[in-house]
């Protein structure tokens, strides 16, 4: 009644100036309540409340039209009013609720501009109403109120501008899940292993069914082609099939993403518009990926909802199928309280166990193929195959990383980087990335001029610095004087090029075999001709004991022959290596010389691993923006990795030569060349290779034998250097050879003596055990070679010890530095031990202790071996 009242026409003819002034003040009192008129005078108030006119509004009566220009202003004076905007793609969205005393069409009325919004009463409502020219006759009058007019206007502008915001997000949301429900095709499940059969029987019998259903198993073994598979071939395959990762679902007051806010703890406070995946799921399957991820308020609600207990939601489980997943046992994290039980007891029934691809090897081919085919077509590649090395590195793997999403990447990853029919074996990458490393500084990082110049000049400069000295070298050996004594080349080649190579080894990894002028010109003739033959598979299964056996056969021959004082058997070693790089590089692609048959190259490759440099990858720039693999490939101008490498893959210096063509090819900045701690990838590795670990041994032998032969030289007094005087080829065979053989047999025979571990691989542990000591042999291989340096035996120091009388001790610097370096190896070898027993994969409790104290040990007394053998009268 005294709504009607107040609306009520104060210009009506009426007798009661009491009713007509009462009415009045309802007005007033109204405008009074927005702080729009506060401004305005008494008497100004009173000509706007008597120039106003009243009108009603039904419930869902359109007031104004979105882009209809306004004609009036309306002063809310009793019910509800709802703003609404019409998004781009037809939604509607409500972005205000006004109330009593709110104005609407203030903006229209202002710019001119049509109205931004609908406003439909909400409820019935009553109006008060201004016409255009009394308004703006106001205005003119009263300047402080189009200053509130528009304060009042920015911020309805701003509420509006995050209302849309949200309301597109969640209109991207929903049509992104359409989109994914649409384009999800029937998927396969390929293999014909017992366990996959016994798979896909459960799939035929649960696809009749709409029972929840709980699949588990490791990372990537197919765990949502199964789920496809159940919805696609399911009563409910015309309905949309929605995936979710429920570790991106957080529990809130308002509710969460799964059940939206009926899962709200008081759902007054949760927005009752906003949609859930359980709705957008509705008549079709909704997948729960990671479902032991979901917080447990969420695990307990999913629960209560499966079990028709969640009276809150006006839709129940019947609307939808839900299928999980869990890489690890729902039963058995809910015993360990890591997950809900009754999470785990809803989907106890249900469940489909998927085997991991390692215990279905012979799969392996089917499913590679099927990948490789889709790879190709997409990439409108002919039809691909994958050649018998390509097969047989696939199946040797154990997939344990990602299982067939890693079998997937991997062949795919060979398809884009194959340009032949069939992807060979240097084209699959295996195994998971490297892991970003703590503490280490990218040189990469300087200025970019500084880098620039350094580009510019490495390895070019170096090459050509290289070339030069070879050429002057191999002129002297073949056409120099014949004795050592005038001839410069013995010099620059044993005492001073092999002690400087091995040390660059530590300090630059295998820098120098991207300057080596044998590899150049390997290059330089495949320029000319290059057959591309592919390299037998058993030299890549063998090339580390190949190219250690190449290593042996040049030490042998070195000492056997006397090398050092002969010019011309100098000059025919470098040749042999030098032809043996030309033939392989007219043969082979790239340089496969250095990367599989070098036993130089392959010394390198043992003794980078210790190294302070290292290239590596920035892996979230691979994985982000990688496309066309230019470090392997190359590009228009450079050619790719000589050593069939790829950057996303590189955890190790042993098949790196610092060339830095992935630095120049990489479009996105990628490759990192990092300073770090000596020796780090030889205990963070996962894999430790025995062929490697045996070159380690061999070379501990070898380095032994060594030292001991140099001793009976310079030493000449004696039984043994006496027999070496006169028997020299059999006694260095002799020694040599059974130097190089004890640690191989002694590792035998421990390794057959030790029992294996229980649910350890026993080997494993151990190599890695034995690659640590790559620093010791390294550094004792140095230790040797620096005794031919000229003149460092005829360097003294004086040690004073008392300062008064003078008295001192006389110490070699040939000594002094021969010790440095050996204990830097052995300190450098502890290092490494250290670190992998803590490690993550690292041997732990017994076991780890265990490998740790008896290689310590070992160490210990082969460096006080060396020591010995170096420096005892």
């Amino acid at each position: 009644m005294q709504a009607i009242s107040l609306l009520a026409d104060v210009g009506d003819e009426t007798d009661i100036l009491e009713i007509k002034e009462s009415l009045l003040q309802q007005r007033l009192a109204l405008l009074r309540k927005s702080n729009l008129w506060t401004a305005l005078s008494d008497e100004t108030l009173r000509n706007v409340a008597s120039a106003m006119r009243p009108m009603r509004h039904k419930s869902g009566q359109l007031l104004i039209r979105q882009g209809d220009l306004g004609t009036r202003l309306h002063i809310l004076a009793s019910g509800q009013m709802e703003v609404r905007v019409r998004t781009e793609a037809g939604t509607i969205v409500t972005v205000a609720m006004l109330k009593e005393g709110d104005c609407v069409c203030e903006m229209s009325l202002l710019t001119g501009d049509t109205a931004s919004a609908d406003v439909v009463a909400a409820v019935d409502s009553q109006t008060l109403v201004l016409e255009r020219p009394a308004f703006e006759a106001l205005l003119g009058r009263n300047p402080q109120l189009l200053r509130e007019l528009v304060r009042i206007i920015s911020r309805r502008l701003q509420a509006t501008d995050i209302s849309v915001g949200a309301a597109r997000e969640k209109e991207k949301n929903l049509t992104q899940f359409l989109q994914q429900s649409r384009s999800e095709t029937q998927a396969e499940l390929l293999g014909k292993h017992a366990t996959i059969k016994a798979v896909q029987q459960k799939i035929d019998a649960l696809v009749k069914t709409d029972d929840p259903v709980l699949i588990q198993g490791e990372r990537g073994t197919g765990k949502e082609t199964i789920a496809s598979l159940l919805h696609f071939r399911g009563p409910r395959k015309g309905g949309p099939l929605i995936k979710t990762d429920c570790a991106q679902i957080s529990d809130t007051p308002f509710g969460d993403k799964l059940f939206g806010a009926h899962g709200a703890v008081d759902p007054s406070i949760g927005n009752a518009q906003t949609i859930s995946y359980f709705q957008l799921a509705a008549g079709g399957t909704i997948l729960l990926k990671n479902v032991d991820a979901l917080p447990w308020a969420v695990q307990e609600r999913l629960a209560r909802f499966m079990d028709g207990e969640f009276p809150k939601t006006q839709w129940s489980r019947q609307q939808v199928r839900i299928i999980a997943t869990s890489s690890n046992s729902l039963l058995a994290k809910a015993k360990a309280r890591q997950v809900s039980p009754e999470l785990a007891r809803v989907f106890y029934r249900q469940i489909i166990e998927v085997p991991p691809l390692r215990e279905h090897k012979r799969d392996i081919p089917e499913i590679a193929r099927y990948f490789l085919k889709k790879e190709s077509q997409r990439i409108n590649k002919p039809t691909m195959d994958l050649t018998e090395q390509a097969l047989i590195k696939l199946v040797s793997y154990d997939y344990r990383f990602a299982n067939v999403a890693e079998l997937k990447e991997a062949v795919e990853r060979a398809a884009n980087l194959s340009d032949e029919s069939a992807a060979n074996a240097e084209e699959i990458f295996l195994g998971p990335p490297p892991k970003p490393r703590p503490f280490v500084f990218n040189w990469l990082s300087l200025p970019d001029c500084l880098v620039k110049r350094i580009l510019w000049f490495f390895p070019r400069g170096p090459q050509i610095a290289a070339a030069a000295v070879f050429t002057y070298i191999f002129h002297q050996c073949f056409f120099g004087p014949t004795l050592a004594t005038g001839n410069l080349s013995t010099l620059l080649v044993w005492s001073l090029w092999w002690p400087a190579l091995a040390l660059s080894f530590f300090l630059f990894g295998r820098a120098w075999c991207a300057i080596c002028p044998m590899a150049q010109v390997g290059e330089a003739a495949q320029k000319v001709m290059n057959l591309k033959w592919r390299l037998p598979s058993w030299l890549k299964d063998y090339d580390t004991a190949l190219v250690a056996a190449g290593f042996f056969a040049i030490v042998y021959v070195e000492e056997v022959s006397g090398m050092r004082h002969s010019p011309l058997a100098t000059g025919i070693l470098l040749l042999s290596i030098m032809g043996g790089a030309l033939a392989t590089s007219i043969l082979f692609p790239r340089r496969s010389w250095c990367r599989h048959l070098c036993p130089l190259g392959g010394f390198a490759g043992l003794c980078a691993s210790s190294s302070i440099v290292e290239l590596r990858p920035s892996l979230d720039i691979c994985t982000a923006k990688c496309a066309g693999h230019a470090c392997y490939k190359g590009s228009e101008t450079i050619a790719g990795c000589p050593m069939f490498g790829h950057v996303m893959f590189q955890d190790s210096n042993q098949h790196c030569v610092l060339c830095l063509k992935c630095v120049r090819t990489c479009p996105n900045g990628s490759p990192q060349l990092n300073l770090r701690a000596p020796g780090q990838e030889l205990w963070s590795r996962r894999e430790a290779r025995p062929q490697f670990g045996r070159f380690v041994l061999m070379l501990l032998g070898l380095v032994a034998s060594l030292l001991i032969a140099q001793r009976w030289e310079l030493h000449p007094n004696g039984l043994f250097a006496d027999l070496l005087a006169a028997h020299r080829i059999p006694m260095l065979s002799a020694l040599l050879a059974a130097g190089a053989a004890a640690p191989l047999a002694a590792a035998w025979l421990a390794f057959r003596k030790l029992a294996p571990e229980k649910d350890w691989d026993p080997a494993a542990p151990r190599w890695h055990a034995i690659i640590a000591w790559a620093p010791l042999a390294l550094f004792g291989f140095i230790a040797y070679q620096i005794a031919y340096v000229p003149g460092l035996d005829r360097l003294f120091a004086l040690l004073v010890i008392k300062p008064a009388t003078g008295g001192g001790v006389t110490l070699s610097v040939l000594s002094l530095f021969r010790v440095f370096l050996v204990s830097a190896g052995f300190m450098v070898t502890l290092g490494v031990l250290w670190n992998r027993l803590n490690s993550k994969d690292g041997p732990s409790g017994r076991i780890g202790a265990r490998v740790f104290a008896f290689s310590s040990a070992a160490a210990g007394a082969y460096w006080a071996l060396l020591l010995v053998l170096m420096l005892a009268p």
